[in-house]
């Protein structure tokens, strides 16, 4: 029994590193390509419009990756775009990215996590998600800090998907609406 549960826990730790190592290669590359990354951007929102906005964030906010989407609402606002249904579209693909996010940490769990960070740094951090949770999910959707890692920890910690919903669709359209106007007036 012991020899099975410590092949288990080899062939998880071996799936976390892979998974670690795609995601660390996918956000080098983007680093290095992001020129191509950006004119990417700008192509698709103007041959795809709103729809495109909305599968971009959706995408930027689903995938632990460098770039927030944030700066997609700059970039339709300089192209044109009308500066409330842009951000409207963006908060919503974000909301959704969030949520995919959201069910891979679901996916990941609470076990697979710990056995990989370690029991200690876990029960830390679960009890910090445990107090904080909302907040997190809250300040994350405002400020510009990880709002896709936290949407993952989200998941993993167990929080209930309404309030995790209520809170990103609280944070997310207005934090973009806001950027809308900025990149609108300058």
């Amino acid at each position: 029994m012991i020899h099975f549960l410590r092949k288990s826990y080899k062939r998880e730790k071996r799936k976390f590193i892979l998974v670690f190592l795609l995601i660390f290669v996918v956000f080098i590359s983007l680093l290095l390509f992001r020129r191509e990354l950006y004119l990417f951007v700008i192509t698709t929102i103007e041959f795809l419009g709103y729809p495109g906005i909305f599968v971009i964030s959706f995408l930027m906010d689903l995938i632990i990756q460098p770039f927030g989407s944030g700066s997609l609402v700059f970039i339709s606002a300089a192209l044109g775009k009308n500066v409330f249904i842009a951000p409207l579209m963006a908060g919503l693909g974000s909301v959704a990215g969030g949520f995919g996010g959201y069910l891979i940490g679901k996916k990941i769990g609470a076990e697979r996590f710990e056995r990989v960070c370690g029991k200690k740094n876990f029960k830390k951090t679960e009890k910090l998600f445990d107090k904080y949770g909302v907040w997190a999910v809250l300040a994350a959707g405002l400020l510009p800090v990880p709002y896709n890692a936290v949407c993952w920890a989200a998941g993993i910690y167990g929080m209930k998907k309404r309030v995790f919903i209520a809170s990103a669709l609280a944070t997310r359209i207005p934090r973009f609406l806001f950027l809308s106007l900025i990149g609108f007036i300058f």
